[in-house]
């Protein structure tokens, strides 16, 4: 009676368990337990108002530098308009201080000295009459004294017209165009901060990202720094995860990691931004019983923001070095 015997496996057969054993053995990369978190962004006008418009609703996505709503604030736009026109009011009272008079108001004092030479030259004529008149004793010593003062006043008058026509065709002294002109500078800044404020009665995206919810309906009072609109932008959302301290050395501030999570499609990416200077006790949010009593290290990345859309916060995920 032959017994048995064990058939041979062709040697191919090796050759292909061989490998499916190894990848069989093989460790799949450690992963570590995390979330998603979002930092919120509460936009408000800082002028109080009525709600004059409102472009967008709760689940909107929005672009960068997208209108979301304006305020109504007659008090602001008045004082705008009284700041620019006390602006303008100072701009031109220092621009006539600089240049001196008017030409018109110039061309009246150059004719008044004229008339002044004339009866100037008058007056010394008649002057020199007298003071030979009265050599012949032909006038009183009294005529002769009222001609040599009223030659002597209507040349003074001549020296006085000319020292007004200098002054007019001068600017302002110095000290005065200085106070002038730091009038004019702080009048216009106060329209320039009055103009911003206006501006900001209508408020725009800081950046791409999901409107969460809207607080106010079209008409209603907004007081001054009110939220109106809170949002959700891509750069607001990131992933929270703890690593323990033996592989905090594997880690750096710009490196990528990859992330999962039940029910993705797909395996994303995220920079790694910011990394605790201190350990701390596994959170409650990711305790199990493999983690506890274990000291981690806080570390944050920041997930491509094409890929945020579908990231919600609160969304647990695992996390690849």
């Amino acid at each position: 009676m032959k017994r048995p015997t064990l058939s041979r496996s062709p040697a191919w057969c090796w050759l292909v368990c061989v490998p499916l054993l190894a990848g069989g053995c093989a460790k799949s990369p450690p992963t570590y337990q995390g979330y998603m978190e979002g930092q919120f962004s509460y936009l408000a006008a800082p002028l109080a108002g009525n709600l004059k418009r409102l472009l967008v609703s709760r689940g909107d996505r929005v672009g960068v530098d997208a209108a979301l709503f304006a305020v109504d604030s007659p008090d602001a736009e008045y004082s705008m308009k009284r700041q620019y026109h006390q602006w303008q009011s100072s701009l031109g009272e220092l621009k006539d201080m600089q240049s001196g008079k008017r030409p018109s108001e110039i061309d009246a004092l150059r004719a008044q000295i004229e008339q002044a030479r004339a009866s100037a030259a008058r007056s010394a004529q008649q002057a020199a009459r007298a003071e030979a008149d009265y050599r012949i004793q032909a006038i009183s010593l009294e005529k002769l004294e009222t001609g040599r003062a009223t030659a002597k006043v209507d040349a003074a008058r001549v020296q006085e017209l000319n020292s007004q026509l200098k002054t007019a065709e001068l600017p302002a002294r110095s000290s005065q165009l200085r106070s002038q002109q730091e009038t004019t500078e702080a009048l216009r800044a106060d329209y320039e901060r009055a103009s911003r404020q206006n501006d900001q009665l209508g408020v725009s995206t800081p950046g791409k990202g999901l409107v969460v919810d809207t607080f106010y309906r079209i008409g209603e009072w907004v007081p001054a720094g009110s939220p109106v609109v809170k949002m959700l932008t891509d750069q607001g959302v990131k992933v929270r995860f703890f690593l323990p301290e033996a592989q905090l050395s594997q880690v750096h501030v710009g490196e990528t990691v990859k992330l999962t999570c039940d029910g993705c499609m797909k395996t994303y990416t995220a920079k790694i931004s910011y990394i605790a200077p201190e350990a701390e006790y596994t959170p409650p949010v990711i305790y199990s019983n493999e983690s506890r009593l274990k000291l981690v290290f806080l570390i944050e990345a920041q997930p491509d923001d094409s890929q945020t859309e579908l990231l919600h916060p609160g969304l647990p995920v695992q996390v690849m070095l």
